[in-house]
């Protein structure tokens, strides 16, 4: 039963997320803004298929109030932990508030919207060409709860509905139920998205929709049967992996390439692939007019800025120190087998700016208070302190995989060659969050080598118990670090909205331009929308409060009055204040 409830759930969730996308893409296209009937429509239609999912009067309950559990704790759980990431906290937000209040990407020009209703003129051309699929359930939920921050339930939903569509599809593989729960877990809690679960960032959504197109191809290649609710897992994440980053069609074409080649030598009939194929390119033409189409007519090439006569340079400035003269083999290696850290080649802040160091595996080097993972985008060793490590192992279990089946060898070899081409087609692997996939490679090992009960011998149970604790441990610590962190951010941040309400300092969206520390970026921009009396005033309380100045720098925050620009650049209308 658990099973069965599971499932249903992992896909209602799913459902909900992506019919929001697909109705809300194709309302947009027709010149119809952000409204609730483009979540309340696929909601309704959710609780149809539960009903119809569901055997009796008393299972549909049950699984309703499961759901609407999942549902209500996402959503509280997006209100109460804040945003304290650097894009997510520009473009992306600047996206989903636009969004919200009427931008049609396709026909509006976001400068020109925006000024309608930002205080402050911002940057808007990132929020332009890049596509919007978060974006654009983030603004449905900020349009139908009133809250901004509400526009990372999306986040835990597709989290819990993560965890259950493992659960479902590990049953295939493996028959102890303890295994199959603790691998659910670890698919679950990527260091990625743990560290981006509390923001607007995207990469945990390429992540989540690489998960769910590679169950379900497990899924059906093992059952060799193929239902119409696989078919639409298979068509929604082609769909999450095409709309959300560009990196994500890199993703998606090796994934049916491999999927493709596993076909012709298994000789079955690809017709379906095609068929999937062409229903991709159909919906992402619909769905994805802004950017694709429109940076062709703009820019001369549907993939700027990455590609194309008019293409963006914006990684070199984000290497870590060291890397620019490193090709993307040696990066990726160094960035493995080194300490965790945020460093930045010629960063202002002398913390961020420090030298790569290597470490053994296994070990964990004292960090500073900056280099720990209470960022959201850890530029080196972003898998967690443990990784090379749990690399090293996954390998050594290589050498003692043993197949019972022959099926479950060739279905290893698909999955394997499926995230290592992927990270492959990626040259800057180096950052964790350009490749979370990756993450997978210890888990579906040590799926595959506890899925053959027979050839399970101690060796190799040992060395897959022995993994499994590390990634747990690793993730754990990451855990830890990003909620004790973000815990301490949000309460703060709330105590100086306060001090803004107090202090009676004018309201509306505030948007920043990108810049370094040393340009003292908020006194350009938000202060001098203020009175400055209120500058004086928000000034003299911080200094005036030794106990707050102290939590601060133990945190690592900046200066009360430069907090509308590092720790919040947006402020909300009142709706956050509500």
């Amino acid at each position: 039963m658990i099973n069965r409830y599971f499932y249903n759930l992992s896909i209602i969730l799913f459902g909900i997320i992506i019919l929001t996308f697909l109705i809300s893409s194709i309302g947009l296209a027709l010149h119809i803004p952000i409204n609730i009937f483009y979540i309340m429509i696929p909601t309704f239609i959710a609780l149809f298929y539960l009903k119809k999912f569901s055997q009796t009067k008393d299972d549909f309950l049950r699984q309703l109030l499961v759901l609407l559990l999942v549902l209500l704790f996402s959503y509280y759980l997006s209100l109460f932990f804040w945003d304290n990431s650097w894009d997510g906290k520009s473009y992306h937000m600047a996206s989903i508030i636009m969004l919200k209040k009427g931008w049609l990407p396709i026909y509006d020009n976001l400068s020109e919207v925006a000024q309608k209703f930002v205080i402050y003129p911002f940057n808007a051309s990132f929020a332009e060409i890049y596509p919007k699929f978060c974006e654009t359930i983030g603004a449905n939920f900020y349009k139908i709860t009133g809250y901004i921050e509400s526009s990372k339930t999306a986040n835990f939903v597709l989290l819990f509905s993560v965890f259950m569509y493992s659960y479902s599809v590990f049953k295939e593989f493996i028959t102890k139920n303890i295994l199959i729960i603790i691998l659910s877990l670890l698919v679950c809690i990527n260091p990625v998205c743990i560290c981006e679960i509390f923001t607007n960032l995207v990469d945990l959504h390429i992540y989540y929709a690489f998960v769910f197109l590679i169950l379900t191809i497990l899924k059906i290649e093992k059952s060799k049967t193929k239902t119409k609710v696989d078919e639409f897992v298979i068509i929604g994440s082609s769909i999450m992996l095409s709309s959300i980053k560009l990196t994500g069609i890199a993703y998606l074409t090796v994934i049916y390439f491999c999927w493709g080649i596993y076909l012709i030598i298994e000789k079955k009939e690809i017709k379906s692939l095609v068929k999937y194929a062409f229903i991709l390119a159909l919906l992402t033409l619909i769905t994805c007019i802004n950017p694709y189409i429109t940076n062709f007519k703009n820019y001369g090439h549907p993939f700027h800025p990455v590609m194309g006569r008019n293409k963006i340079d914006i990684i070199t400035m984000q290497y870590p120190r060291g890397f620019k003269d490193k090709n993307s083999i040696e990066r990726f290696l160094i960035s493995t087998f080194a300490e965790s850290s945020n460093s930045i080649e010629n960063h202002p802040i002398r913390a961020l700016n420090q030298p790569v160091n290597l470490k053994i595996p296994f070990t964990i080097i004292k960090n500073s208070p900056l280099r720990s993972f209470k960022v959201a985008d850890m530029r080196v060793g972003g898998f967690g302190y443990y990784w090379s490590g749990i690399l090293c192992l996954t390998i050594l279990l290589f050498f003692f995989l043993r197949f019972d089946s022959t099926e479950n060898k060739k279905l290893f070899f698909f999955t394997l060659s499926i995230i290592l081409l992927s990270v492959i087609s990626n040259p800057h692997a180096w950052w964790a969050r350009f490749v979370p996939q990756l993450w997978l490679l210890p888990i579906f090992s040590v799926m595959f080598a506890a899925s053959d009960i027979k050839s399970f011998e101690k060796t190799r149970k040992f060395i897959s118990y022995v993994c499994v604790f590390f990634i747990f441990l690793n993730s754990i610590i990451v855990i830890q670090n990003q909620i004790s962190f973000n815990y301490k951010y949000s309460s703060y941040n709330r105590q100086l909205f306060d001090m803004v309400e107090k202090q009676s300092i004018p309201k509306g969206i505030y948007f920043m331009r990108n810049a370094d520390y040393k340009d003292k970026l908020a006194d350009e921009t938000i202060l001098p929308h203020l009175e400055e009396r209120h500058i004086k005033l928000l000034k003299e309380e911080y200094n005036r409060d030794k106990i707050l100045k102290e939590k601060f720098l133990s945190l690592q925050l900046l200066p009360i009055y430069d907090f509308y620009y590092f720790y919040k650049p947006v402020l909300i209308d009142n709706s956050l204040n509500k």
